[in-house]
């Protein structure tokens, strides 16, 4: 599966909030994806996020969240599993 979303130039993560949501949404689901990064192109900056799955291309929030809610959450794409570590800060 790839996640083609915008990011500023030298930006880590994505500038689009769109793509934000998307790229955070398949992280905490523990999806295996390839992330694919693309500054936004003047006059080209709508459309995104894709998402390509099985030689198909789905774009824009809702579409890709009804794909993966009912195409990959039911069969074993997805590994739910989170971890929590954190440190509670010792007190004086």
């Amino acid at each position: 599966m790839d996640l083609t979303i915008l990011c500023g130039q030298g930006e880590l993560l994505p500038c689009d909030p769109e793509c934000l949501l998307i790229y955070c949404y398949i992280k905490l689901k523990g999806a295996p994806i390839n992330l694919k990064m693309q500054s936004p192109v003047e006059g080209n900056a709508s459309g995104y996020p894709i998402l390509c799955h099985d030689s198909k291309n789905y774009s824009g929030i809702p579409v890709i969240l009804t794909y993966l809610r009912k195409e990959v959450s039911s069969s074993d794409f997805f590994v739910v599993s989170m971890t929590f570590d954190f440190k509670l800060p010792k007190l004086l």
